[in-house]
């Protein structure tokens, strides 16, 4: 339904910049009652919307030798006649309504075949303090309405001509020439008015973040192309059937804790790790088909004795070193320079698989308050790397026990 305050229509105009926050709204209010009402509201005498079935779906007739062409409605044929509508202080209107105030306006006048898109976006830019993905956001809901201009202008010169024929059709037709007017209007680059433009078409549930300022394009943008890559990747982790693996399948997503033989004298550790599980030689680690898709990141725990070993084994495995963090364990064990209290969780990847949102990373150390049975690891790593890749297909290598949301493989739990 069309938007009313008082006797006066709220033309769409007016809603092309986003509503004022509560806490600005009252103090509007209470400024408005205190001093009465400043600066006037800006309306527009138009036939925008249909008064029988609230259409915006208002054309030209076609023209006939004689009579004169008129708007009319295209959904119900009743003729749509002009109203004042607001452009401009839809936040002063509502004000004095609230405070039983007759608001003054102001008749902005269409002169010389003006732009009211452009008179109401220009007036705007000025008040606000806006970013340029927000001005972006401002730019795509302004488009229709400025194709709308178009078509209008020439309607009213020669009559209402056929839709290919639209002056305004560059705007529809001609994507380039689209942004670069859009860009134009609100001040901006057209490389940003059209990253705009494809964030509307891929993901136009993100524009309302772009607009109040929640987001920038560029994160928008980012945001898309990585859910995009996850799509295909799992959808290649889906295809990867009959593999040289007991697992079936191939994962973007590898946590592995290997079961690291440790040389003797290493630690003062060793004789009691061989003691706890079966370790395996550095060799046979290498050597391990890992059920990796060639675009994925691999969490691989080490200790800082075997840090070498580690290294070389991501390399056998095809990945590239990238980071890593730090688990602090609630007891101090053996060491012949430091008394080990700690296990380093390495990352690695290798492809195009996209890094964490910003807002899924966490800490890059991990501590634990209670003592865990020998090399099993804190359930709040699991945690961290289902937070930065949930909708991924995830597999747990020398798994201890199975976890929900998590493919296995280890001689503790029997294979999915």
């Amino acid at each position: 339904m069309t938007e009313r305050i008082g006797k006066y229509a709220v033309h769409r105009v007016a809603n092309l910049f986003p509503q004022m926050e509560p806490e600005k709204f009252d103090e509007l209010v209470a400024d408005i009652r205190e001093r009465g009402q400043i600066e006037k509201i800006v309306v527009a005498n138009r036939a925008d919307y249909c008064a029988a079935c609230d259409s915006a779906r208002i054309v030209w007739s076609v023209p006939e030798p004689g009579i004169a062409t008129h708007l009319f409605c295209a959904d119900c044929g009743e003729y749509a006649e002009p109203e004042l509508q607001i452009i401009d202080g839809r936040h002063r209107a509502r004000a004095c309504e609230i405070l039983g105030i007759e608001p003054s306006v102001r008749v902005w006048a269409d002169v010389g075949g003006g732009s009211l898109v452009g008179y109401a976006v220009a007036l705007n830019l000025l008040r606000r303090h806006m970013t340029a993905s927000q001005h972006a956001a401002i730019g795509l809901r302004a488009m229709p309405m400025l194709a709308e201009e178009a078509r209008q202008r020439y309607a009213e010169t020669v009559g209402r001509p056929k839709e290919s024929s639209v002056p305004g059709r560059s705007i529809i037709e001609e994507p380039r020439k689209a942004a670069s007017d859009a860009a134009k209007l609100v001040g901006i680059s057209t490389s940003t008015m059209e990253r705009a433009i494809a964030i509307e078409k891929a993901a136009p549930e993100i524009i309302p973040d772009i607009l109040s300022g929640a987001r920038t394009v560029k994160e928008a943008a980012r945001s898309i192309r990585r859910a995009e890559t996850h799509e295909r990747i799992r959808d290649s982790s889906e295809r990867s059937t009959t593999l040289p693996n007991d697992v079936g399948r191939l994962f973007p997503v590898i946590y592995a804790d290997p079961p690291w033989r440790y040389e003797a004298g290493t630690t003062d550790d060793s004789r009691i790790i061989e003691n706890q599980y079966p370790t395996m030689d550095i060799e046979d680690i290498k050597a391990l088909t890992v059920p990796a898709l060639d675009d994925a990141v691999l969490f691989l725990w080490a200790t800082s004795p075997l840090l070498s070993k580690a290294l070389a084994v991501i390399d056998a495995w095809g990945f590239t070193y990238k980071t890593c963090a730090v688990w602090t364990k609630a007891h101090i064990g053996m060491g012949y320079y430091f008394r080990q209290q700690h296990e380093l969780l390495l990352v690695a990847a290798r492809g195009a698989l996209p890094v964490p949102e910003p807002a899924t990373r966490c800490s890059s150390v991990f501590s634990s308050d209670v003592s865990l049975r020998h090399s099993e690891k804190p359930d709040s790593v699991r945690k961290a790397i289902e937070r930065m890749y949930p909708d991924l297909p995830r597999i747990e290598m020398f798994a201890r026990a199975k976890s929900e949301g998590w493919s296995v493989w280890g001689n503790e739990v029997r294979a999915e």
